[in-house]
Formats: C-alpha cells, structure tokens, sequence
C-alpha cells in the first residue's frame, strides 16, 4: 500500500481560493436569472460615440452655447432634451475621438436629437462643436471631410454625404446625422442643417 501524500498548505489555499471565485460567479449567475434581467453585464454607453446615444452630461437646465431651432418640416421635432459636454468630459460621448477634438481647440459640444413623431425609425443627431477659433473649426472640419466630395451651400462651408450633413459657421463645426440611408431623411438632415447655421450665425467664442 502506498503511503499517502499529502498535499503541500499552498496548493490547498490556492484551490479554495479557485473554489470561492467560482462560488461567487455561480451565485452572480443565478441572482440575475432570477432578476429576470435581460443581459449579465451593461454595456457602458460612453462606448458609443453617436446613433441615438446620450450618456450622463450637463443638461440643458444649465446655460448652453447653441438652441436648436425647430425643424421647420411637418412631422419632424426639435430635441426634447439637449446635452453639453466640455473638455474634461468630451470623451464620455465621442469616446476614441475626443484627443482629436480637443487637440485642434475644441471647447463644448452640444447634442441633441430630431425626431419624427409617427416613427421612432426616423431620427436626426445633431453634434454642434465649438472650437477656440475659426481656423481650428475649420481644421476639425477638413480633416474629417472625405477627398473629392463636392461642396455644399450650408454654413460657411459644407458637404453632404450618405445623407449627413458637415459644416463649419465661424467657431462652430456640426454635424448632422440621419439615422437611416433615406432620400426623405437626408432631405430632412440638409433642411436643419440651414436652419442650424442660421442659429450659429451670429455666435463666436466666448
């Protein structure tokens, strides 16, 4: 018979620890099978950089740079809410591009979101950024501007592509962005987008 070896204390530590994680993810587990929930884990939305996304910033109770105008088209609603975020939390809604912004003198960002009453499909982000100066706006806007693409007469500068709306007005860069690859949305998105530019016209930094 062979003598019995004994397993050395660190091992045994080491399996108990293994024992109790496993044990506390079992339990995790069963908690939210219980709970009825629909995911394990939520995703952050600050992973999100746009479509529809509005993680926690300053509300528009406090003073904002840009007041989205209404749509002026049947149907389409201006935001019912509209958030602003600043240098120090730019990343939680751009996340991955705030460095790029904020390197070329971005200053706030204001975002809002139209909708079209009869059909929660249809929406319009809007982006409204506001640089330093002129020139940074202006430089944001050039080095996100596909080659070739032709220019539009919106803002003081500005194109459309894929229904989206770019364009610079003095300080202020916007981007306005249909949520479908429509005819009718895109024609919706360049309608704002004026109505947009009109708003920012008279507006610098501050």
């Amino acid at each position: 018979m062979r003598p019995r070896e004994d397993v050395p204390r660190g091992e045994k530590i080491v399996s108990a620890l293994i024992l109790l994680v496993l044990a506390g993810i079992l339990s995790v587990i069963m908690i939210h099978i219980r709970g009825g929930g629909d995911r394990l884990f939520d995703v952050d939305p600050s992973l999100y950089a746009s479509r529809g996304s509005t993680p926690a910033a300053t509300s528009d109770d406090e003073a904002r740079p840009i007041a989205f105008p209404d749509s002026g088209l049947p149907g389409w609603t201006a935001p019912r809410e509209t958030f602003r975020y600043d240098a120090a939390n730019l990343h939680v809604k751009i996340n991955g591009r705030a460095e790029a912004f904020l390197t070329l003198g971005a200053r706030r960002l204001t975002f809002g979101t139209y909708r079209f009453e009869s059909d929660a499909r249809r929406a319009i982000d809007v982006y409204c950024y506001e640089f330093d100066t002129e020139e940074h706006a202006r430089a944001m806007f050039r080095s996100e501007r596909p080659p070739d693409v032709s220019r539009l007469d919106v803002g003081d500068v500005g194109y459309q592509v894929g229904g989206a709306v770019f364009f610079v007005k003095r300080t202020s860069y916007v981007q306005v962005l249909p949520f479908r690859l429509d005819p009718d949305d895109a024609a919706a998105a360049l309608n704002i987008a004026r109505r947009l530019a009109d708003g920012t016209a008279d507006r610098g930094a501050d």
